[in-house]
């Protein structure tokens, strides 16, 4: 609550409670609240060892907090995580993290977990995500997507994202599908 309500009056008792037992969930909820105050910057490398927890649900709000911090130094780790990650509640913290980065390297991880994705709904989440990154990097790697998938539910996903990403460069390949015979690919187009 203290990071929703934006108390940096708080962030001393934040990082002693950061501080605590290496076990606690207390200290990752702790760093959250510092991460939404902008003071989590030099806890990051010591949030990311948490990438590798056996709690699943800490693993996971590891991920969150380093998208909230949101430093590229973090993307291998990230990638590392994403790329080995089975659990779908993790693996889509972690897609988020990289899409809340941003940066050419986060991009370019999400593009290679997109390429090491053997299901079309984790194909998918990435490639909303990559929209969601609203980055000229994004964009291309969307178009590329949308030119070389020949699934349908991506292609749309991609469609979608790029819609969200704002890149107005993406107009002139979408004009392929406004007569698309598939109506709901025109539709989104």
């Amino acid at each position: 609550g203290l990071g929703v309500l934006h108390d940096t009056s708080a962030t001393a008792l934040l990082l002693s409670a950061f501080g605590s037992d290496q076990r606690s969930p207390l200290r990752l909820a702790s760093a959250w609240s510092l991460a939404h105050l902008g003071a989590a910057t030099e806890l990051r490398q010591e949030v990311a060892k948490d990438l590798n927890h056996p709690d699943l649900g800490l693993e996971a709000h590891a991920a969150e907090i380093l998208g909230i911090v949101g430093h590229e130094d973090q993307v291998p780790a990230l990638r590392v995580k994403l790329l080995s990650q089975t659990d779908p509640v993790v693996r889509t913290a972690v897609v988020a993290a990289l899409s809340s980065i941003g940066g050419p390297d986060a991009i370019s991880a999400l593009v290679e977990a997109f390429d090491a994705s053997r299901t079309i709904p984790g194909k998918v989440e990435i490639v909303l995500a990559l929209g969601e990154s609203a980055s000229s990097a994004g964009a291309e790697a969307l178009l590329e997507i949308l030119d070389r998938s020949e699934y349908s539910q991506v292609r749309l996903a991609a469609i979608q994202g790029l819609g969200e990403a704002g890149d107005s460069g993406s107009l002139l390949p979408l004009e392929p599908f406004l007569s698309s015979g598939d109506p709901v690919l025109r539709f989104q187009s």
